[in-house]
C-alpha cells in the first residue's frame, strides 16, 4: 500500500471514529440518559442499562481508531512541525493519549462511579415524576 494510500486511509478513519465517537456520547448524554431518569419509575433503568453495553464499546474502539489515526497522520504528515499550529496539535495528541490511559487504568473504579451516577439521576427521575404526579 503507498503512503498516499494510508494517509487517505487514516483520514478516513480519522473522520469517521471522531464523528461516531462525538456522535454517541452526545445521542447518551442528551437523549437517552435524559429520557432514562424522566421514566425510571416504568423501568428504564433496565432499558438504559442495556444501551449503555451495547454504546460503550462502539464509543470505545472508534475513541482509539480516531486517536490511533490521528497520532499517524501527525507522525507522517508533519513529523518536523514546530510551528505553534503543529505544536497545538501535537499537545493535543499528548493530552487525549494521557486521558484515555487514564480511563483504561480507572475503567472499574469509573465504572462503579458511572453506575452510581446513573443509579442516582434515575431515582431522582423516578422521585421527581411521583411528586409531580401528586401534585396534579
Amino acid at each position: 500500500m503507498t503512503t498516499v494510500a494510508l494517509i487517505l486511509l487514516a483520514r478516513a478513519l480519522h473522520i469517521l471514529g471522531g464523528v461516531t465517537w462525538a456522535g454517541s456520547m452526545f445521542l447518551l448524554t442528551w437523549v437517552v440518559f435524559p429520557i432514562g431518569a424522566q421514566h425510571a419509575a416504568d423501568g428504564a433503568s433496565r432499558w438504559v442499562a442495556m444501551i449503555g453495553r451495547k454504546a460503550g464499546p462502539v464509543s470505545g474502539i472508534s475513541a482509539l481508531l480516531t486517536v490511533l489515526s490521528g497520532i499517524y497522520l501527525m507522525m507522517v504528515l508533519h513529523p518536523e512541525d514546530r510551528s505553534a499550529s503543529g505544536m497545538v496539535l501535537q499537545a493535543e495528541e499528548a493530552a487525549i493519549c494521557q486521558s484515555y490511559g487514564f480511563q483504561t487504568l480507572y475503567k472499574p473504579f469509573l465504572a462503579q462511579d458511572v453506575r452510581n451516577t446513573l443509579q442516582a439521576l434515575l431515582i431522582h427521575g423516578s422521585a421527581e415524576r411521583a411528586k409531580s404526579a401528586g401534585q396534579n
